[in-house]
């Protein structure tokens, strides 16, 4: 034998396993059954051995890439004879020998015998198997010489079950070549046939829309085309004359009908389905679009609440701050629109003690600044900060009004710590802790802080001394 592969078909389920392991990965005695055909197959010194994969794939061909075999796929599990077309590219010119992965236990004696017998008879040779109890197992119709069919047994005839085997047959005259090109032949065949009922299934659904669009059409003219009184037609004998003017009354009447689109009823029920998903878009939007404006509402509300609490704080610490600095003083804030406080601008109103103003632009530079003075602290009295940084602040004050300022620094110092940038002394007076900043020496800035209470304790004390 010049050359000979090996084709082991393990592409199987196995289905009676109750497993979702591939058939040939089931294990015996710790090892995969399909590792016992490879390696009786090596025994042989083949040419090459292919593995014609299948379900589990992925598995099956990561163990046995080891073995340095090479591998076919059958995508769809087909039969015997399709998977070993699978592999028909890989052996062409080759003497062959087919194997099954789920038969763990065949033995080489018996794969030199088989080969031997066909050295001798150079033609295909089918292996079969003689048992003495032979239910559950296929059966080998045998006549003669020839091989007439494998029947499983629950299709097998009473007669067809009572064979238990038979021993090794010849297919006379039969080379492998030609059977494998019979069966690709075969292939062919089959997939033209399956395309050719794909286009009849196509036109038997095209065909029954018609039947479906004409009973549509028929309802629609039954209108129109009046119907037999019973009995009339049977004995009445029209004449041609009169089916002519019959025909051409109907015909009249279809052509007043307009243009008859169809496909109508298959549109409508394609644009009833788009109307009915606008429809529940529309109804989600409305919904959403409904919980917006409460959310809003409640929002606009709870704003509006809280604006207005804060307004009239505000204005309370406003008046009170300002009758600080002018006392016998009115200051005030007003709304100019209640109805919409958000938008509305608000009116600051201030009369010093002895003056009816119209204008804040008739305030004094200082009068305007201790306005602004009151307002700012109103603020801060409502929201309260840790602390505060006020730059050269009485700068455009007289010395009355600086005097007004420190006093009320002073007042609300406990409350809020007070950063104040000044050069007027009298704000310093006030102050708790002075920080400057001097040059003793050309270029060398020192900072230099003094502690005025400290300084008084010491005044004190050097006066008594």
């Amino acid at each position: 034998m010049q050359r000979l592969s090996v084709v082991i078909l393990a592409a199987g389920k196995g289905e009676r396993m109750v497993s979702k392991k591939p058939k040939v990965m089931h294990e015996i005695m710790g090892k995969p059954m399909v590792s016992y055909v490879i390696r009786r197959a090596k025994e042989l010194l083949p040419t090459k051995i292919v593995v014609v994969l299948g379900h589990g794939r992925e598995l099956v061909e990561g163990y046995v890439k080891e073995f340095g075999v090479e591998c076919a796929v059958q995508a769809e599990q087909k039969g015997t004879a399709h998977a070993l077309l699978m592999a028909e590219e890989l052996i062409q010119g080759d003497d062959v020998l087919v194997l099954y992965g789920d038969v763990p236990l065949i033995e080489g004696s018996t794969l030199d015998g088989l080969l031997s017998f066909y050295e001798k008879a150079r033609a295909v040779v089918f292996m079969t198997t003689e048992v003495e109890n032979p239910f559950g197992y296929g059966r080998v119709i045998v006549e003669g010489d020839r091989i007439e069919r494998i029947v499983e047994e629950v299709d097998a005839t009473p007669e067809e079950k009572e064979r238990r085997g038979e021993s090794e047959k010849i297919l006379a005259g039969i080379d492998t070549e030609g059977v494998l090109a019979a069966k690709k032949d075969t292939e062919e065949t089959f997939l033209a046939r399956e395309k050719e009922l794909e286009e009849m299934r196509a036109l038997l659904v095209r065909l029954r829309t018609d039947v479906l669009l004409l009973g549509r059409e028929q309802k629609e003219l039954e209108p129109i085309v009046p119907k037999a009184e019973p009995g009339e037609g049977e004995d009445e004998r029209l004449s041609p004359q009169d089916i002519e003017t019959r025909l051409a009354d109907a015909q009249r009447r279809i052509a007043e009908l307009g243009p008859v689109n169809e496909y109508a009823a298959i549109q409508y029920d394609e644009e009833k389905g788009e109307l009915d998903r606008l429809k529940a878009q529309h109804l989600d939007v409305v919904n959403a679009a409904q919980s917006l404006e409460g959310i809003i509402k409640e929002i606009n509300t709870q704003a509006r609440s809280r604006y207005e609490q804060a307004f009239v704080a505000v204005r309370e610490e406003f008046r009170r701050t300002f009758t600080f600095f002018f006392p016998g003083g009115e200051a005030d804030l007003k709304l100019e629109n209640p109805d919409d406080p958000f938008n509305s601008a608000i009116q600051i109103t201030a009369r010093p003690e002895g003056k009816q103003l119209k204008r804040l632009a008739q305030l004094s530079d200082g009068e305007r600044t201790m306005l602004g003075i009151s307002l700012l602290f109103a603020f801060y009295a409502v929201k309260p900060a840790p602390f505060l940084f006020v730059d050269e602040l009485d700068a455009p004050l007289d010395d009355n009004n600086v005097l007004k300022l420190a006093s009320f620094l002073a007042r609300v110092k406990d409350r809020i710590q007070i950063f104040v940038i000044t050069h007027n002394k009298r704000t310093m007076e006030k102050a708790d802790t002075i920080y400057g900043v001097t040059m003793e020496e050309p270029g060398v800035s020192k900072i230099i802080s003094v502690r005025l209470k400290d300084v008084k304790r010491q005044h004190v004390a050097v006066e008594e001394t």
